[in-house]
């Protein structure tokens, strides 16, 4: 296992989390919205 290849491993995982992070505090505002303006 390389440091490069540890590295990009890292880089990778830090995408992904904050791409989640982002889909997260986008969607759950707004999924309330809906609920609360189809309700």
């Amino acid at each position: 296992m390389s440091v490069r290849s540890v590295w990009l491993n890292g880089a990778l995982l830090s995408e992904i989390a904050l791409t989640i992070m982002g889909i997260l505090s986008i969607g759950i505002p707004l999924a309330l919205v809906i609920i609360l303006v189809c309700s």
